[in-house]
């Protein structure tokens, strides 16, 4: 079996095959770009760096898509109704849950 070492050695002829380490710039993008909110100027910057045009698509979805994510899980009632739940339970039990 070979190992894909280098992006331009794929199993299917003339076709690009994404490496572990384009996955791991487009995570670490993703998560520096949440991080820090200036999504589209890490998007120019990371592109000039690498100077690859291709990198441009999967660096803009991603901080998008994690964004769309964040926004649908961070429901603020929910949270609201978790504390009302746990002020219900009298502090000595609580400690006694917990162990």
């Amino acid at each position: 079996m070979r190992q894909l070492t280098d992006e331009r050695q794929c199993r299917i002829p003339n076709e690009h095959c994404a490496t572990a380490g384009q996955y791991a710039l487009v995570g670490t993008y993703s998560f520096l770009g949440r991080l820090i909110r200036i999504t589209l100027s890490l998007v120019v910057l990371l592109s000039e760096l690498y100077h690859r045009l291709f990198y441009i698509v999967p660096l803009m979805v991603t901080p998008f898509t994690l964004k769309w994510v964040e926004d649908a899980f961070q429901n603020r009632e929910t949270y609201r109704f978790t504390l009302k739940a746990g002020e219900a339970i009298p502090p000595n039990r609580l400690r006694e849950n917990l162990h």
